[in-house]
């Protein structure tokens, strides 16, 4: 007797694998999944389907701790209590004891900020900062500075040089997060960054104005 199985290739079976993966966690965790630009193959699609099964199997269940109590409970000093010579040594090694116990702080403009306050964040905020108790092998969990401290600064640079990065590259198929919600065509997606079609003729325009040119920084 031959089944609709005995068809299908390797690969063709690994994808419908999937896809019963994705069913059962839309239906027992009401997750949701968009096709993107660019496909992942049917193997590593597998793998992450089942990184995030084990991930709400724990969080079904998982009690929350603090981020101090998370990675160990190690032993500081107060802030007030550390020289200037012996600020930043105390903080790297907070910083590795945190990312040896799966725990990493991301910091997007380093150079604004010096570690008499980075390590005043980490023992005065981001301790008491709570968090699942959830360790799957190979993970991280990611905290960013900029996330409890916003850099308006940052946040106005990099807009600006992805927008000279659009420019130059000519292509306005799709648009950057970071630019205003009028540029964006939400009808075949809500989180789409499609450019609208009027917002694409004004901007290949305007770049048609200036080539040849070459962006040197």
């Amino acid at each position: 007797m031959t089944t609709p199985d005995d068809t299908l290739t390797p690969g063709e079976d690994r994808h419908a694998d999937n896809e019963l993966k994705k069913l059962r966690l839309e239906l027992e965790h009401g997750a949701k999944f968009f096709e993107g630009s660019t496909k992942a193959s049917p193997e590593l699609m597998g793998d992450w389907l089942d990184h995030v099964a084990n991930y709400e199997a724990q969080h079904k269940n998982a009690r929350m701790l603090t981020v101090y109590t998370y990675v160990g409970q190690p032993n500081f000093r107060d802030e007030t209590d550390l020289t200037d010579e012996e600020i930043g040594p105390e903080l790297e090694r907070l910083l590795q004891l945190m990312a040896d116990n799966d725990v990493v702080l991301d910091v997007l403009a380093p150079e604004d900020y010096d570690d008499r306050t980075l390590y005043r964040f980490v023992t005065e905020e981001l301790f008491i900062e709570g968090t699942d108790d959830i360790r799957i092998p190979g993970s991280f969990k990611h905290f960013t500075y900029e996330e409890f401290h916003p850099n308006p600064r940052y946040d106005v640079v990099n807009r600006c040089a992805e927008f000279i990065e659009l420019l130059a590259k000519g292509n306005f198929d799709k648009l950057t997060w970071g630019m205003d919600s009028p540029f964006y065509d939400r009808t075949q997606s809500p989180h789409g960054f499609k450019a609208r079609p009027e917002v694409r003729q004004k901007l290949d325009e305007l770049v048609a104005r200036w080539h040849p040119m070459v962006v040197l920084d």
